[in-house]
């Protein structure tokens, strides 16, 4: 398979563009009412041009008086580094327009979200802050210039973006960049170039840059005239800018000059506090976190994760656990999130997210302290099933198994022993188990099936000889022709040659993706495949699904791939590192829990063995 080749592009803006002065200006506003009275709620709308600054929207809250509001308003131009002609922050007319809060939607907001709206929160692995990789550097660059060409007077006004080339959905290098700055007239274009190309490179990861022909700083050859007097700002125009670069799909909600009861603004920061806790837990690569409301109504109406089939958990699991863990509703986000505090302007330049978490509260969505309940919760499982395959996977191509793999079966050595060497277990093993016996063992309706599956797939028995893995499957047959969507995962499992071996290993998948939460030891049947490692079966089951079903939601997209495009020794390398990453930052309470975990399963396997082997067979 060809490699996946695509271009994702992203923007930036310094804190001079005329749009983000009208954002810093409405949310250091919003910071002084939250100072005053931090159950004040505010709405607060700025427009910037030529020596003018128009402040409108509603308060509901304390009485601040115009001067104060006013001298804000100057501070925040002149931190900006506004001192220029047609828009000084000592002689621009400030015109204040502020009212109070409608009583409809302050009786909306006693009783829930203060009105109705979309939100999305995303993270991926991508870059170190688990943001996508094109706005992430699109900020860098911009950040790294601004804050240090002020000697040579460029700015304040300024715009960056970057075309990233992705292959098989990762990140590889710079396309293209541009740069446009504001510059004194007196400073040649080449000049400018010359002065931001270091800050450029050095933002980019080793290898990265762009080729030279497609670095465009200034490209219209002059950029003189800039912020407000060139271009009138609004407040909640950089919507891409404060999020994620256009990588996913927007609400389309600002967040400047709102507080917290405004969904548009704490609903996207909780929903980007979930995706990013989920994708740090070890869960998945890659989250999208959708919430929706409805005004006066307290939970959200509807609430959706997207892992893009690289989760090792279920969806619906994962979702559930939050729901159950923390209230999302609007006074639930802002108390989780502790959102009535005055944090919001320094939000207002350079993404609201892909910061760091401060001690004062700010950036508190960007925490990952959620991660380790959701680690408790689900990684044991994840450690598992994925030290499980990358163990397999090892043995078959480097001949080692994983250290996990050797503490559990150290750990487990007397139920192991014991598994192995009970009757049902050696008769199932060498084909000489009664039909009607094994029968009723796959027929049983396993309680603890999770627990046994793990207990599988840390023994992972096997069978040698191509017979008694035809007769496992006329066993098979047998067990579940009561089910009539069943029989067609077993017609024409004929071992003759490794092409129709490689149907069977995918029917025999087909059928335990289908009934594992119901009946675990189906697994046993896939596990009965001498030429083929538990990975390889995966990596079958999901070539399988995308030849016969179609690629439905990117599904497996990416490991294969990886697999097709670099070989299985490219998954096994990766699938090493992601289990040691996981290894590295499990606890000793939660390597002791795999341990139990595992006994458990076994245990409970070694039950069903018992029920099986010595129990009067219905006829």
């Amino acid at each position: 398979m060809s490699l996946y080749k695509n271009l994702v592009t992203s923007e930036s803006v310094a804190a001079g563009h005329p749009d983000k002065v009208a954002d810093q200006i409405s949310d250091a506003i919003l910071d002084e009412y939250l100072f005053t009275d931090p159950f004040a709620r505010a709405a607060i709308e700025t427009l910037v041009t030529k020596d003018n600054v128009i402040i409108a929207g509603e308060v509901f809250g304390p009485n601040i008086k115009n001067s104060r509001i006013e001298s804000i308003v100057r501070n925040t131009i002149k931190d900006i580094g506004y001192e220029h002609d047609g828009f000084h922050w000592r002689k621009v007319k400030v015109n204040i327009l502020l009212h109070e809060q409608s009583n409809d939607i302050a009786i909306g907001l006693d009783q829930g979200a203060g009105d109705q709206g979309i939100m999305y929160g995303y993270a991926t692995t991508e870059t170190e802050n688990l943001m996508p990789a094109p706005i992430f550097y699109a900020h860098s660059i911009l950040k790294n210039i601004m804050s240090a060409v002020k000697e040579a007077k460029l700015g304040p006004d300024a715009k960056s973006q970057i075309t990233l080339a992705y292959e098989n959905n990762l990140p590889v290098r710079a396309e293209s960049i541009i740069v446009s700055i504001q510059h004194p007239e007196d400073l040649d274009q080449s000049k400018v170039k010359e002065i931001i190309y270091p800050y450029i490179v050095s933002s980019l990861p080793k290898g990265w840059i762009c080729p030279e022909k497609n670095l465009l700083v200034n490209p219209t050859g002059r950029f003189v005239i800039g912020g407000p007097v060139s271009d009138c700002g609004l407040t909640g125009r950089k919507i891409m800018v404060d999020t994620y670069g256009g990588y996913i799909p927007h609400g389309g909600g600002a967040f400047s000059g709102k507080d917290a009861t405004k969904v548009d603004r704490s609903a996207a920061y909780m929903a980007r506090y979930l995706a990013k806790n989920i994708v740090f837990a070890g869960l998945t690569e890659r989250c999208l976190v959708q919430l929706s409301y409805a005004i006066g109504i307290s939970q959200p109406t509807s609430f959706y994760i997207d892992t893009f089939g690289m989760n090792a958990v279920e969806e619906r699991v994962i979702k559930e656990f939050i729901e159950n863990s923390i209230d999302l509703s609007t006074k639930g986000i802002i108390k989780h999130l502790s959102l009535n505090r005055p944090i919001y302007k320094r939000t207002a330049c350079y993404g609201h997210f892909g910061k760091e978490s401060e001690n004062d509260g700010g950036f508190s969505w960007e925490s990952m302290n959620l991660s380790a309940d959701l680690c408790r919760e689900f990684n044991i499982e994840v450690m598992i099933i994925i030290f499980s395959f990358y163990c397999e996977a090892h043995k078959v191509y480097n001949e080692i198994e994983g250290e996990l793999y050797n503490v559990i079966v150290k750990e487990l050595s007397d139920l192991i022993d014991r598994m192995k060497e009970h009757p049902f277990y050696v008769e199932l093993m060498n084909g000489t188990l009664d039909y009607k016996r094994f029968k009723f063992y796959l027929q049983q309706d396993f309680l603890g099936s999770v627990d046994c599956a793990r207990a599988h797939l840390v023994v992972a028995a096997k069978v040698n000889d191509v017979e008694t893995i035809s007769r496992l499957i006329d066993i098979a047959k047998g067990a579940f022709d009561f089910r009539e969507q069943y029989k067609k995962y077993f017609e024409d499992c004929d071992l003759s040659d490794n092409h129709k071996k490689s149907r069977a290993c995918s029917a025999c998948v087909d059928l335990f993706m289908s009934t594992a939460y119901h009946n675990s030891v189906t697994e046993t049947l896939v596990l009965s495949y001498s030429s083929f490692s538990v990975y390889q079966i995966v990596i079958c089951h999901m070539a399988n699904e995308i030849t016969t079903k179609g690629i439905k939601n990117n599904k497996y997209k990416r490991w294969i791939d990886i697999c097709n495009s670099k070989g299985m020794d490219a998954v096994v390398e990766e699938v090493s590192d992601i289990t040691s990453r996981l290894y590295k930052r499990a606890s000793d309470c939660e390597k002791e829990k795999i341990y139990e975990l595992c006994r458990k399963g076994l245990e409970l396997e070694i039950m069903f063995l018992d029920e099986a082997y010595y129990s009067n067979i219905p006829q």
